[in-house]
């Protein structure tokens, strides 16, 4: 049984060693740290907390893809509602006032949430080229105990 269990664990360390070693030395691996690379080869940054609150400071427009009913029980302050299965419906009313090249933040639930990725793609293919994901979003946002509102917005946000 001994033998066995020394084994196994010579072979975990095999395997462990060869994937590390073939992650750096191959260029398609797989990131070992945070970077500011595009999220999903899509174009757009990850932001974290910190910078999603200087953003807000700053007035950014932030975009929120969970969809209205979520929206309007609670979304980051001053925010705009746009699921991005409604992005061709809602984006002339919802991206009123807002210039190609001007800053945007997308945010959903959570890390687990892919509903930021996709608004910020749809935006992207749409010619904005200044998008951001912010992927701990909602949850992280009020957790933190950042400005945060609830109902709808004029115009139908």
């Amino acid at each position: 049984m001994k033998k066995l269990l020394v084994e196994v664990v010579v072979i975990v360390l095999l395997a462990s060693t060869f994937g590390v070693a073939r992650n750096l030395l191959f260029p398609n691996s797989i990131s070992l740290a945070p970077s500011d690379e595009p999220i999903l080869d899509i174009g757009a940054k990850q932001i974290d907390l910190e910078q999603a609150k200087r953003m807000f400071e700053e007035g950014v427009v932030f975009l929120d893809a969970r969809g209205c009913p979520y929206y309007t029980a609670g979304h980051i302050a001053g925010a705009r509602c746009l699921k991005p299965s409604e992005y061709e419906e809602k984006k002339a009313d919802v991206l009123a006032g807002v210039a190609k090249d001007q800053p945007l933040v997308t945010y959903c639930d959570g890390k687990e949430c892919s509903s930021s990725v996709l608004l910020a793609e749809k935006l992207l293919e749409d010619g904005y080229t200044n998008v951001y994901v912010y992927p701990n979003g909602w949850n992280e946002w009020r957790e933190a105990g950042l400005p945060i509102e609830k109902g709808i917005m004029g115009g139908g946000w």
